[in-house]
């Protein structure tokens, strides 16, 4: 059974909601956020009310201890919101900007209940709703009017949250910028400028580098995809995070604190990927090591910018860790100094030499027959080839490069040419 609550108005309504809204105001400027706001508007109600963002994720909410039942059930409540979005009550909502009622399985069997909802909007963009749970009414009811005052409240906070963010972007782009060229006899008046800005340079830092994988992406998508690793970034670093774009590559700074360890780091790493699938990008992302102090931030970019070398040599989305780079790390450190198109491969040279003229996988074919650890029927598999195209490969790269594969010795001097090769082709694209 779901149970519908209607809110007995104050004897002064009018006076009620100016008090209510007062009172909202007040927390919101003493910093209280928009938890504080779900807290107090939801026991004004005596009711569950949710704060949700354009795409209807919860961020804010409290559930009244009068309604144990239904604060049980949250996590499926939530879930459920997220599903809302081709409401068709919904979408009116955004051209509309009034309280409406939708439906929610709310009940102990998942039975429909009523619910309320309103837009919030802040300088014309719309930034999310309030929902109030097992509210009923019309759009001049007491409870209606209760929920536009919410909405009206978070409004003002999410405009302050959205000025702190940019503000705190624009500054920080210019000190990040200043850090990755970091002058020692400037080190002071960086010290202070991190100070100023709330960073600790003493604590430790991993450097992220990302950039997206095809030549001239689109830019509409990396828009898209700008926004969203923005957000993300400040969420995720409770906004101790920086972002900095330099031509194609967005540069990461993710500080590590006594309270975090650098797992965090790389996982954020892995949602930087899935953002770029969501914004239908493929990006390649490089994270440094962790290292203290002004200039471990400089020696984290440069791994970070090996790794992402590293994972471009791949394609297809990749993500690189500079401390599981093993052979490469040495390789990356040579280009430096080597011209490694002038280096001998022996005889992968001429495998390569074969594939350019003939348009063949030789190359290929014998990387992948190596990783598989000389096991035929695993790398047929992998190269989605028949057993027997496999075995005729592999006679080829025998008869034209003079190679025993069963040799141990040969093997690995094989392999650490093929890291080479690939180091080869993405040396050249990397410093155009």
């Amino acid at each position: 059974m779901v149970t519908t609550v209607n809110v007995s108005p104050p004897t002064d309504t009018r006076q009620y909601l100016l008090d209510t809204y007062q009172a909202l105001l007040g927390e919101v400027m003493r910093g209280g956020g928009l938890e504080v706001i779900a807290e107090q508007m939801a026991e004004r109600l005596q009711r569950p009310l949710i704060i949700v963002d354009t795409r209807l994720v919860t961020v804010a909410s409290h559930f009244p201890a009068r309604d144990p039942g239904l604060a049980a059930r949250g996590v499926n409540l939530f879930a459920e919101l997220e599903r809302l979005e081709p409401h068709e009550t919904i979408k009116r909502l955004k051209l509309e900007r009034r309280v409406r009622q939708i439906e929610l399985p709310v009940g102990e069997n998942g039975e429909a209940g009523p619910a309320l909802i309103t837009p919030i909007f802040v300088e014309e963009q719309l930034c999310g709703y309030v929902i109030a749970v097992g509210l009923s009414g019309e759009e001049d009811a007491y409870e209606s009017q209760m929920l536009s005052c919410a909405a009206i409240v978070a409004a003002v906070e999410m405009r302050r949250l959205k000025t702190k963010i940019t503000t705190e972007q624009k500054l920080g782009k210019v000190f990040l910028k200043e850090l990755l060229g970091a002058d020692p006899s400037k080190a002071n008046e960086l010290y202070r400028k991190a100070r100023y800005l709330g960073y600790t340079l003493a604590e430790g830092y991993m450097m992220i580098v990302v950039a997206p994988d095809d030549a001239q992406p689109d830019a509409g998508m990396v828009a898209k995809f700008q926004q969203r690793l923005v957000k993300e970034c400040y969420r995720a670093t409770a906004g101790g995070g920086l972002i900095h774009q330099q031509g194609e590559q967005f540069i990461l700074f993710h500080p590590i604190s006594s309270s975090s360890s650098p797992s965090e780091a790389k996982r954020f790493g892995e949602q930087v990927v899935q953002l770029g699938q969501v914004s239908q990008l493929k990006v390649s992302v490089g994270v440094g090591g962790l290292h203290l102090g002004l200039s471990g931030i400089a020696k984290s970019f440069q791994e970070a910018q090996q790794a992402l070398r590293v994972s471009r040599l791949w394609g297809n989305g990749r993500l690189t860790y500079y401390d599981e780079l093993e052979t490469y790390q040495l390789l990356l450190q040579s280009t430096e100094q080597l011209d490694l198109s002038k280096v001998s491969l022996g005889a992968l040279d001429t495998l390569v030499e074969y594939d350019r003229r003939t348009n063949s996988e030789l190359t290929k074919t014998l990387e992948v027959y190596l990783q598989c650890n000389g096991n035929i029927t695993k790398a047929t598999k992998a190269l989605h080839i028949h057993r027997n195209t496999m075995k005729y490969r592999l006679e080829k790269i025998v008869d034209l490069s003079n190679i025993d594969l069963d040799d141990a010795e040969q093997r690995f001097e094989l392999q650490l040419n093929l890291k080479i090769n690939k180091m080869r082709q993405a040396v050249q694209p990397l410093h155009a």
